[in-house]
Formats: structure tokens, sequence, C-alpha cells
């Protein structure tokens, strides 16, 4: 029988013997399946069970967000024998942020060698590209250095509210370490995780409702990203940055760059709000 597993293999190029290695599983997903919010901003609702995930990222070759990628995560690790854990985040990359954000970034947690890593192909255009210790061990991925360090002596116990450690990032551009997100080591409830997934895909005033994003991480360290009509390639050399000058543009792009086929009522939505903002 065709399992879920199998189709997922497939999809991203790997056999079962390469796959058992989760840094080599992260490193296929996030460059065959993309992060994007084309369905949140058409108003399509965003389903999270195993098999509505797998329709859609793996079936259909769409992308989606945080919480799609977890649990297709999740299931997969799961049925490759590894022990793993849905755990609720809250984002800390805004740096003018005054108040903690509400835990609604879905990651997983996965037991390897001994320890526990992160493992979250979910996260946009700040995506870890590797798998990540939290004992505080330095992580050099493809285009960022990344640690996981205590949350409380970073943020302060009002701001960390709740979370214990915190997942940073540096870019290697002059800028040192930067925080992406915090967190507690503690299984997230299945109700908790419906009602983050059903805050984000709703919120009228969510980032992920407003305006249509993408994010797809090559092997050769490649950046690609998309902000409404902004669409970015970074590279060791640089950015490379334009403007999408029309609908069919905008289509053209979605498929060759971020190997994306929407059906043409979520590319016509997500056209007609692209020329908006949110914060970045």
């Amino acid at each position: 029988m065709d399992t879920i597993t199998d189709r997922y293999l497939r999809r991203i190029g790997l056999s079962r013997d390469e796959a058992d290695n989760p840094d080599e599983l992260l490193a296929a997903h996030v460059e065959r399946i993309t992060f994007e919010d084309l369905d949140a901003v058409a108003g399509v609702p965003i389903r999270t069970g195993i098999e509505d995930v797998a329709a859609k990222l793996v079936d259909s070759r769409r992308g989606g967000y945080c919480h799609e990628h977890a649990r297709l995560s999740q299931h997969v690790l799961g049925e490759l024998g590894y022990e793993c854990v849905p755990v609720l985040a809250r984002v800390y990359r805004y740096p003018t942020l005054t108040a903690p954000m509400a835990p609604t970034h879905h990651l997983t947690l996965v037991h390897r060698r001994g320890g526990w890593y992160i493992f979250d192909p979910g996260f946009g255009g700040g995506t870890p590209t590797r798998t990540v210790p939290l004992d505080g061990e330095v992580v050099m991925a493809r285009d960022a250095d990344l640690r996981v360090v205590p949350a409380v002596p970073v943020l302060g116990e009002a701001m960390a509210a709740g979370c214990t450690l915190l997942l940073q990032r540096d870019f290697r551009d002059g800028r040192g370490w930067r925080n992406a997100y915090g967190f507690a080591v503690r299984r997230a409830v299945e109700a908790d995780v419906e009602m983050a997934n059903w805050f984000t895909a709703t919120h009228p005033e969510g980032m992920f409702t407003r305006i249509p994003m993408a994010a797809r991480h090559l092997r050769d360290g490649t950046r690609l990203t998309l902000w409404g009509r902004r669409w970015r390639r970074v590279t060791a050399g640089g950015a490379r940055e334009r403007e999408i000058a029309d609908r069919g543009e905008f289509a053209e792009v979605l498929r060759g760059e971020f190997l994306i086929e929407a059906p043409t009522r979520v590319l016509d939505a997500a056209w007609e709000v692209s020329g908006g903002g949110a914060r970045g």
C-alpha cells in the first residue's frame, strides 16, 4: 500500500535510507515543499488533519504554512521511527515588540543522537534549514548560524511569558544574533494547536490574511522569498530583488521559482491583495 510517507519521499526526492537522516530530510523538504500562505489570503479554510495536509502539500504539489508543515513532518518522522513532540512557540523576530505575541508558531522537536532537536520547515524566510540541538551548540546551516539559548536572560521574564528556550539566528551579515522564536519543552495540546491554526488563518489583522508570501530554501544556500509583489533571491554573492508586474508574472513566479501550483481562484485572490502591506 502506498502510504503518505511513501508519497512524501517521492515528492522530495529521497529514498527511505536517505530519509533516515533528519538533516537530509529537512534539506530536501524545504527545497521541494514551499512555505506559502495563499489559502489564508484567499479565505480558504486551512485544515491540519494529516489526510488534508498530505492531499495539499504532497499530492497537489502546493506549499503551506507552519501548522501544515509541522503536521506533515510529525507524521513522517513518526513513521520513520523517530520520537517527536509538537510544540507551540511565540515569535520574537520583530525587534520593536513591546509585549509577547500569542504562541501560534508550530514546530517539532525530534529526538536523535541522545538529545532533542528543532525540526522546523515552516518558518518562512527564516526557516532553520538544519536541525538545531537544544543544548546551545551552534549549528552552521547553509544561510545562517543557529543556536538555542535560555530565553529569560535575553528577553526578560515578562517578555518570555513562559518560554524557557529561544531560537536565535546569525545571518553572517555583521548584525549578530537575532531572535526567532521562544518555546518551552512541552507537548502542545491538540485543542491549542487547532486554536492557533484558526487564529493564524483567519485573524483579519494577522500577517497571513493580509499579504501573500512564500519562501523556498535551496541546497546551495540560495533563499527565495515572496512578499506581496516583491520577489527576492538571496545568494552568497548578494541579493537580487524585483517587483512583479502583473497577475500573469505572479503565477509564473509562483510556479517556476516556488513550485506552487495553486487553483485559479486562489491566485486571483492573492494577486488582488498583493499590492497591500503588512509588517515584515
